[in-house]
């Protein structure tokens, strides 16, 4: 029993791990890019859109989150990073010569389809590519949370259902 039991004791603190460091990319993102798209899309003030697509494209660069794909397997269109990143840059470029001295449907009809572009429709989250917080070693998180997983279901599995011997007195 004693080999299971450090068995699981060692597959839960790796696979606590990969929860512990996925959350802190995820925050990590959500602090240089995500927040900032979010308060572009939510704000009344095209200078402010402007400063805020600013400081999220140049979080992108600087982390070399401009193209490329969060796939592991296969590439699908939505986990694009290039046209995502572009899109994103097209924005910006669409507000740069804009300023507050717009009329008001003119700054209100910008900054819906502004808003309309960053955010989903139906339940205001970011319009991204998943995996977007770990871009560039998806395939790497992706092996270590499945396999960290699956060793700790059977060391689990292993405890749970561990007999002990028929011992005499």
């Amino acid at each position: 029993m004693g080999y299971k039991l450090l068995g699981l004791v060692l597959s839960f603190v790796v696979f606590g791990s990969w929860v512990g460091v996925r959350f802190s990319r995820d925050v990590s993102f959500n602090q240089g890019c995500g927040g900032h798209l979010k308060l572009a899309a939510h704000t009344t003030s095209v200078e402010v859109a402007k400063t805020e697509l600013q400081t999220a494209l140049t979080y992108l660069d600087q982390n070399n989150m401009t193209s490329g794909y969060t796939s592991v397997w296969y590439n699908t269109p939505d986990e694009d990073v290039g046209f995502w990143y572009n899109k994103l840059k097209l924005a910006h470029a669409q507000l740069v010569p804009l300023n507050d001295q717009i009329s008001d449907s003119e700054r209100s009809l910008v900054l819906l389809k502004l808003n309309e572009s960053l955010l989903s429709g139906h339940d205001d989250w970011i319009v991204k590519p998943m995996g977007i917080s770990v871009f560039g070693h998806n395939t790497a998180y992706f092996y270590w949370g499945w396999l960290s997983a699956i060793v700790l279901v059977i060391f689990f599995l292993a405890v749970l259902f561990h007999e002990e011997p028929y011992r005499r007195k």
